[in-house]
């Protein structure tokens, strides 16, 4: 019985590490020029904003964020659309529109992304709609992202 016991907690702590690996993140702060990814401080050139009571964010730093490969991000300036791969996943926006495509399957969003400054902006919240955690903190007018 011993023997099983010893097996079985031995089994336990050689498999925890992977159980318990830390989540990647990133927080944005409204209105500031820097992102922590990981612990890391990133500065941006283009701060998130709030529009519509939605926090929007460069898709350059988003695409960071996220650790999507240049290569895999894709702008379309005639039809003003981005399309990218993230976790196996083809995901399509259209700027100006409240849908985009997840693996060629149209899904309403309730914020359009836009385009500010040259830059595309995309609402944070379409990351619920891939099965990211999206968290909002009122009082520091913070987005962290988990993934």
């Amino acid at each position: 019985m011993k023997r099983i016991v010893s097996l079985t907690l031995f089994f336990i702590l050689l498999f925890a590490p992977n159980v318990y690996a830390r989540a990647q993140s990133a927080v944005f702060l409204i209105g500031k020029l820097n992102y922590i990814k990981d612990d890391k401080t990133i500065t941006m050139d283009v701060a998130p904003y709030i529009s519509q009571e939605r926090a929007y964010v460069s898709l350059r730093y988003f695409a960071d964020a996220l650790d999507i490969a240049k290569q895999d991000l894709l702008w379309d300036e005639t039809s003003k659309k981005v399309t990218f791969r993230i976790s196996k996943k083809q995901i399509e926006l259209f700027v100006g529109s409240n849908k985009m495509m997840i693996d060629g399957k149209e899904e309403a969003i309730e914020a359009a992304p836009e385009i500010l400054n040259d830059r595309v902006m995309i609402p944070l919240l379409i990351l619920k709609k891939m099965g990211y955690f999206v968290a909002w903190d009122q009082a520091t007018q913070t987005i962290a992202l988990y993934f």
